[in-house]
């Protein structure tokens, strides 16, 4: 079962998710602290370079 843990990163709670051997850092908690009234548009954006990315590898 994965657990929760949360840091504090320059005053702002970041949430870690652990998942047997694999950690994951919450997105949406450090799109928040970039700008909370658009977190959608942050992740859409840092998936889309992700995938750009992943493309030019093939």
């Amino acid at each position: 079962m994965a657990k929760n843990k949360k840091i504090e990163v320059k005053g702002n709670v970041i949430t870690i998710f652990k998942a047997e051997m694999d950690d994951y850092i919450s997105l949406t908690d450090i799109a928040r602290y970039k700008d909370t009234a658009q977190t959608d548009s942050i992740i859409q954006n840092f998936a889309s370079v992700c995938v750009s990315r992943t493309e030019k590898r093939y």
